[in-house]
């Protein structure tokens, strides 16, 4: 198949400036904005260089300066866009761009100096290799998060630099062994317009995901102590609780005094600082959440009646030893714990958390401070 490089590269460019507005947009409407206005002048500048490559070629074909800041902008432009691609990671690998730039800086000005880049076959062997280069390197920051942030577009984002990238390399390879390149420069642009495209829509799906998750997160976490809401405990809870599972309900006893006594800022810390010791003094597949004002809910999957007696008596200790620094002075507190053991098959959770509740009525007919339990 014969393809018209000149076409090509219009189209290319076109694709580039495409590119480039969409991320502006995105910029501009978005929450998450990291690194956008980075890619956004990636894609900008690259286009710009190409487009400075076709005033080169047809009107300064004998010009090294004119040859020179199109190859700068182009390879500055991937430059930028691996920048870009660090921050939308959340990473920051200045070490290997420090020395990458410098080493890139240094062969264009030897090769500026000795009117190198006055050779066709030289400029393009160069911005492909380049970057090959910078864009391997942006996909394996892709790739390299792909454990910590799961998500199904990081994945399709890495693979489609990472094409973008072996392009680049087999073409620059082309242009090497090939006495006529032109086809082999004109196909490789051909998939790279493609690549433009598959980048930018992939992009967009990862900022997307990313607010999605965050809003669900906001809908699920409460604000104050960092851990899950009730909606966010119902939903990891299961609706029939399993033989031998437990459930606290906890209870910060006059907590309304505290709050009349040292306002409500001192009473979100009591909060926050209660939140913090019931999670360290759990088990790591026990499930916390805060209810709503004081109380604190608890899932305890597998847990007999003695393990669960000694985790309530563990929580009621750590609150009772809690001394919460407020406005020069200490805020002490306890809390009663009302327990329901599952003695059963497929309870219901509604079920655990009725005789939780009488659980917790009892302790605090009895004095408050302590826990008390009941076998379902």
């Amino acid at each position: 198949m014969f393809l018209d490089i000149v076409t090509v590269l219009n189209l290319y460019i076109t694709a580039l400036f495409a590119g480039s507005l969409c991320f502006l947009y995105l910029r501009l409407r978005s929450l998450e904005r990291d690194g956008l206005f980075l890619l956004f002048i990636a894609f900008f500048e690259i286009g710009t260089g190409f487009l400075f490559t076709g005033v080169c070629e047809k009107y300064f074909s004998h010009s090294g300066a004119w040859s020179f800041l199109s190859l700068l902008a182009g390879v500055a432009g991937y430059g930028i866009f691996y920048i870009g691609i660090n921050f939308l990671n959340y990473s920051r690998h200045r070490t290997f761009l420090s020395v990458f730039f410098i080493f890139v800086v240094l062969i264009l000005a030897a090769g500026f100096s000795l009117n190198f880049w006055r050779i066709a076959r030289n400029r393009y062997v160069f911005f492909h290799m380049t970057d090959s280069v910078l864009l391997f390197a942006a996909a394996c920051e892709i790739f390299g998060k792909t454990s910590s942030e799961p998500l199904t577009s990081r994945k399709w984002l890495g693979l489609s630099i990472l094409v973008s990238a072996s392009v680049f390399l087999f073409a620059g390879i082309g242009i090497i062994v090939c006495a006529d390149y032109t086809q082999i420069i004109a196909r490789g642009f051909y998939i790279q317009i493609i690549c433009v495209f598959m980048i930018t829509i992939f992009i967009f799906a990862l900022v997307k995901e990313r607010v999605e998750i965050k809003l669900k997160q906001a809908s699920e976490i409460d604000m104050l102590t960092g851990i899950g809401n009730r909606r966010w405990f119902y939903s990891r809870v299961p609706g029939k609780v399993h033989l031998h599972d437990a459930f606290f309900i906890i209870d910060l006893d006059y907590f309304k005094r505290i709050n009349d006594v040292y306002g409500h800022l001192g009473g979100d810390k009591v909060l926050i600082a209660v939140a913090g010791t019931i999670s360290s003094l759990l088990r790591s597949h026990d499930i916390l959440a805060r209810y709503g004002g004081e109380e604190f809910i608890v899932y305890l999957p597998d847990t007999s009646r003695p393990d669960a007696a000694m985790i309530a008596d563990r929580i009621r200790k750590g609150i009772e030893d809690l001394h919460v620094d407020y406005c020069r002075t200490q805020i002490c507190v306890t809390a009663s714990i009302g327990v329901a053991c599952n003695n059963q098959h497929d309870t219901l959770l509604e079920t655990m958390m009725e005789y939780s509740d009488k659980a917790l009525y009892a302790v605090k007919k009895s004095g408050r401070n302590g826990f008390e339990i009941i076998m379902v």
